[in-house]
């Protein structure tokens, strides 16, 4: 892991801890879906649901009218963006993927279980 992504990594981990995640479950629990539209499309959207057993689900829900579309974009303040905690959120998960898949790889690139 590079000292960049250790170093943030500690933030985010911090922040985790911090979360009191009794009461996000109560927010944000099974009752209904977060869902948030992207900024490119007009429909488009991504959606996380938290399961019963607390196990997390995102779906992508593309723009039927936009078939091209094989990713959703959260845009920078500077190129428009409207969905700014989203793309911070997002860049956690970005680093919080590639922490964890240094960490313990589920898979090699050849596909094999490792």
């Amino acid at each position: 892991m590079g000292i960049f992504l250790e170093e943030q990594m500690k933030h985010i981990d911090k922040v985790l801890a911090s979360v009191d995640w009794e009461e996000a479950w109560k927010e944000v629990g099974t009752s209904d879906s977060q869902t948030r539209k992207e900024d490119d499309s007009y429909s488009g959207s991504i959606t996380v649901v938290f399961s019963v057993d607390g196990d997390a689900w995102i779906g992508f829900n593309p723009d039927p009218e936009e078939f091209s579309h094989r990713s959703f974009r959260f845009r920078t303040s500077g190129g428009g963006g409207r969905s700014l905690r989203v793309r911070k959120a997002l860049m956690v998960l970005a680093m919080a993927i590639k922490a964890d898949n240094e960490d313990d790889p589920i898979r090699r690139d050849d596909g094999e279980d490792s």
